[in-house]
């Protein structure tokens, strides 16, 4: 309690079971573990033994290849016209622009939510370690504004309290091969391209730093 997450409560908790995209995610993390020794030798997995994430590590999850979980915070798009959590536990994360799923593809057919080009790490699905930095993208219920890259929300106290809870996914990830970012520089990220891939990687992960968001 305290900081972002002060006054914050869980009223629910949902089980999200999707069958296609288990298959597909398994299909993923068996491609990842053919390469297990590559990854343990990885630089990344190196940085993260020295540097533990916030979410706690679970025995069941598969050490060989950094799968770990994940918050992912999101809601209605900002007219309130699209549910963007529903869309991705009914059929996966999928490319926002028109001519870069082959950038954005991440691993058999499953590809980035949404995220542009242009986004701060390029194309690619955004997971946070910590609750509190993936509710900044969670926006109003009311309004739907209120989170990252939308206008303030204005709603009152009463309006918040009698709409929908807020909500975000706590997700299953394979991280492979990490490509940590201490010296961030946009060239890396910005351009129709796969980021992770352009760095010889699986997966590219921000440096945290003590005390920000």
């Amino acid at each position: 309690y305290g900081g972002p997450t002060k006054g914050m409560e869980v009223v629910r908790v949902e089980v999200v079971q999707q069958p296609a995209l288990w298959r597909r995610y398994c299909c993923y993390k068996g491609k990842l573990k053919a390469q297990a020794e590559t990854i343990k030798k990885h630089a990344g997995t190196t940085y993260l033994k020295k540097n533990p994430m916030a979410m706690p590590a679970c025995e069941w999850l598969d050490a060989d290849v950094g799968e770990a979980y994940f918050w992912h915070g999101s809601g209605k798009s900002s007219d309130g016209s699209v549910d963007l959590v529903d869309a991705i536990v009914s059929v996966g994360h999928e490319p926002s622009d028109e001519n870069s799923s082959e950038a954005m593809e991440v691993s058999d057919g499953a590809s980035s939510r949404f995220a542009k080009t242009t986004s701060m790490f390029g194309a690619g699905v955004y997971l946070a370690d910590i609750a509190s930095k993936a509710n900044l993208y969670v926006p109003c219920s009311v309004c739907y504004q209120g989170a990252y890259f939308r206008d303030p929300c204005h709603c009152s106290m009463e309006e918040v309290e009698k709409a929908p809870p807020y909500r975000m996914l706590l997700c299953r990830a394979a991280m492979g091969r990490v490509y940590v970012e201490k010296k961030y520089k946009d060239a890396r990220y910005k351009g129709d391209f796969n980021p992770a891939k352009k760095l010889g990687v699986d997966s590219v992960m921000g440096e945290a730093v003590k005390g920000q968001l």
